[in-house]
C-alpha cells in the first residue's frame, strides 16, 4: 500500500472515530491528512471508496487473526471464547452507533461490509461450530448453518444496539456473544 493511501486511511479512521461518518468528507480527509482533495481522487473515488478501504482493511486484520485462533491446538470450547473475545473488540473500533449511521448515510458501504462479516467472521464461526460439533463440544441437535444463521443476526442486531449508560459498545457485544455461546455449547457443565 502507498504511503499516501495508508495515511489517507488512517486520517479516514481518526475522523470517523471522532466525529462519525458525516466527518469523513473528501475537504476534511485531505486537511486531516495533510494533503489535496486531488490526491484523494488519485488512491480513491470518493468517500464511499475511502469507507469501504477502511472497513476491508479492518475485515482483514479480523480474518487474520481468526485464522490464527482457528488454527490453534486447543479444544473448540477454548477457541470460541477466543474468537468471541476478538469479535468483542470490533464495536469498541468504532464510534457509538456507526453501524446505524452507515446504513442510513451509506447503504452501499453497508452491503458490503455486511457481505464481509458474513464472508469473515461467521464462516470462521460456523467452521469452529463444525469442529465442535464433530468432537461433541457444542449441541449436534442444532444444524451447523441455523447456529451460523443465528450468530450472523445477533451480530447485526447487536451493532445497532445503543449502549446503556456506562457501558461501552464492547461491553453489549460481548454480552451478546456471551448469550450465543452459552446457547451453543453442550450441556456437559464445562465451560469454554
Amino acid at each position: 500500500m502507498s504511503t499516501l493511501r495508508a495515511r489517507l486511511l488512517d486520517a479516514a479512521a481518526r475522523l470517523y472515530r471522532e466525529g462519525g461518518l458525516t466527518a469523513v468528507s473528501t475537504d476534511a480527509l485531505a486537511r486531516e491528512a495533510g494533503t489535496s482533495k486531488r490526491a484523494i481522487y488519485t488512491h480513491f473515488k470518493g468517500r464511499d471508496d475511502v469507507l469501504d478501504a477502511l472497513l476491508s482493511a479492518r475485515f482483514d486484520q479480523l480474518g487474520a487473526d481468526l485464522g490464527e485462533i482457528e488454527a490453534l491446538d486447543a479444544p473448540v470450547r477454548r477457541k470460541l471464547r477466543l474468537f468471541a473475545e476478538r469479535v468483542a473488540l470490533v464495536p469498541g473500533e468504532f464510534p457509538a452507533g456507526f453501524w446505524g449511521e452507515l446504513l442510513r448515510a451509506a447503504p452501499e458501504v453497508a452491503a458490503r461490509a455486511r457481505a464481509r462479516r458474513e464472508e469473515v467472521g461467521i464462516s470462521a464461526l460456523a467452521r469452529l461450530l463444525a469442529q465442535g460439533a464433530a468432537s461433541g463440544e457444542v449441541r449436534a441437535d442444532i444444524p451447523v448453518p441455523v447456529l451460523a444463521r443465528i450468530a450472523s443476526v445477533m451480530a447485526e442486531a447487536t451493532l445497532l444496539v445503543e449502549p446503556p449508560p456506562g457501558a461501552s459498545p464492547l461491553a453489549v457485544a460481548d454480552a451478546a456473544l456471551a448469550v450465543l455461546l452459552d446457547g451453543v455449547l453442550a450441556h456437559d457443565g464445562a465451560r469454554a
